[in-house]
């Protein structure tokens, strides 16, 4: 069988940096593989070299997709569908003002905006792609007031729409939570059983699809690992539980909270207490209202009139500086806010300003936190890097070093292990231990239970928006987690 694609000896570099080296690799029409690797391996820029958008500095790339051997990626940019994290960003704060079907739309010309006009059928293959996720209720929702869990899935349609040959999968399941995330395998399954091409990545061993086929890991640029896939087993995640949380001072006090998000009522009289010595979790489907509790408690959002919001004594006139210094956010959000032209080092000094992309000059201690926190995660060689040049885990690994050197009392932690490596989690997770032994309290916004820590006490449960339980860790149910 011809294949679609093979890269013979590529290496690519990226910004004058050496991304993919030496690569030798065949896709096959029908072949689900499953790529792997720490963060900064080069698996983001794999899938750019795959669909065309980075061009080899060495080696050859042959695409064979209607019987012609070629060199240009013309026709794999038009076959090939990429679903990333860059993608759900750039909706994410796009100015645009674009529906779930407008942005599902758009992946008919395979552009950031939809055609217009629109031609015969193209609507039909649209709301087709919508049926065929359940995802008529966000067909008329600002692509902006969704979930990041509900902006993955309406980009996955935006990929059908366009009735790929190829599939593109960078990590497409963080974020999701455990409802969506057995349909949407399901229906990943059931698209490769169909004839399919899909090629996805993944942190988690655990989270290979039923079909996949075959396995790449890349390590440092290189190919540690390719071919086809053995057969892996599930572990089970240990618990330990949690300790009885102590009576303590009142700290956060929301009352009544209802918060709008471009004219979406996200949050629901919603009533919640942080005391002393408590570490929370939230949990909930995507659209619960989450990540929009997180921010009002960090301040980032709102609430509408006649709602009471207290935190840490500070005045209501408190500007989101003085709020930064004292409570601690890292979202989805906050993160491509920091996609700037600067420096790791910046991106981490600014935490202490309570500031994005800018830093003042720092005092010794500062200076002295920050080079043990680097140190301690071992981010020290990214401090240099330019923030648009890294992948997203890397950066994400700053924006903790930023949240953790400027010692918040409060880290409120939306979705935090998503995008990371094995080893980077385990670290935190250590850290995240030390810092709960110094009295730093946290929230964690999880669709894992394997993302809780041991150490977390509380959990409030949320629909639609509202708190419908919350109380002692045990009291509480977690059907959204997945195992």
């Amino acid at each position: 069988m011809t294949p679609l694609l093979q890269l013979e000896h590529v290496s690519v570099n990226v910004a004058g940096r050496a991304a993919l080296h030496d690569l030798c690799w065949t896709l096959a029409k029908g072949d689900v593989w499953a790529i792997t690797g720490p963060n900064g391996a080069g698996k983001s820029t794999f899938f750019r070299l795959v669909r065309g958008d980075l061009w080899p500095t060495l080696g050859e790339r042959t695409y064979t997709l209607n019987g012609v051997p070629t060199r240009s990626p013309l026709q794999a940019r038009e076959r090939f569908a990429l679903v990333s994290p860059e993608l759900s960003d750039w909706y994410a704060r796009s100015d645009w003002t674009l529906s779930g079907e407008q942005v599902v739309q758009s992946g008919l010309s395979g552009s950031a905006l939809p055609p217009f006009p629109l031609q015969d059928g193209q609507q039909e293959r649209a709301r087709s792609a919508i049926d065929r996720l359940n995802l008529a209720h966000l067909a008329q929702r600002d692509i902006r007031s969704l979930s990041t869990g509900q902006r993955r899935q309406v980009l996955l349609a935006r990929a059908l729409a366009g009735e790929p040959q190829v599939l593109l999968l960078d990590e497409f399941w963080e974020g999701v939570d455990r409802a969506s995330h057995i349909r949407l395998r399901e229906l990943v399954d059931d698209l490769a059983g169909q004839g399919l091409t899909v090629l996805y990545s993944t942190h988690r061993r655990e989270e290979f699809l039923a079909s996949t086929t075959h396995h790449l890991q890349l390590v440092g640029g290189s190919a540690t690992c390719s071919g086809p896939v053995r057969a892996h087993q599930e572990r089970a995640v240990p618990r330990r539980a949690p300790a009885p949380s102590p009576t303590g001072e009142l700290l956060v006090e929301i009352e009544e909270a209802d918060v709008y998000l471009n004219d979406v009522r996200v949050l629901r009289e919603v009533n919640w207490h942080l005391r002393t010595h408590e570490h929370w979790a939230l949990v909930g489907p995507n659209g619960a209202g989450k990540s929009s509790l997180a921010r009002l408690i960090a301040g980032e959002v709102h609430p509408a009139v006649g709602a009471r919001v207290r935190r840490f004594g500070l005045s209501p006139r408190a500007t989101l500086t003085e709020r930064r210094r004292l409570i601690g956010l890292i979202s989805a959000e906050e993160q491509a806010r920091h996609k700037r032209d600067v420096s790791g080092a910046t991106v981490v000094a600014s935490g202490f300003f309570g500031s994005v992309g800018v830093a003042g000059a720092l005092t010794e201690t500062q200076q002295q936190v920050l080079a043990g926190i680097t140190n301690r995660l071992d981010l020290t060689p990214l401090l240099e890097r330019p923030a648009l040049e890294l992948s997203h885990g890397q950066l994400k690994k700053l924006l903790f070093a930023r949240a953790l050197a400027a010692q918040p009392r409060l880290l409120l932690l939306d979705e935090p292990f998503d995008y990371l490596d094995d080893a980077f989690k385990a670290r935190l997770m250590e850290e995240f231990e030390r810092l709960a032994r110094l009295d730093t309290q946290f929230v964690f916004v999880v669709h894992r239970l394997a993302d809780l820590p041991p150490f977390v006490t509380h959990a409030a449960h949320l629909e639609v928006g509202s708190i419908v339980q919350q109380g002692p860790l045990g009291t509480v149910s977690l059907p959204s987690l997945l195992s």
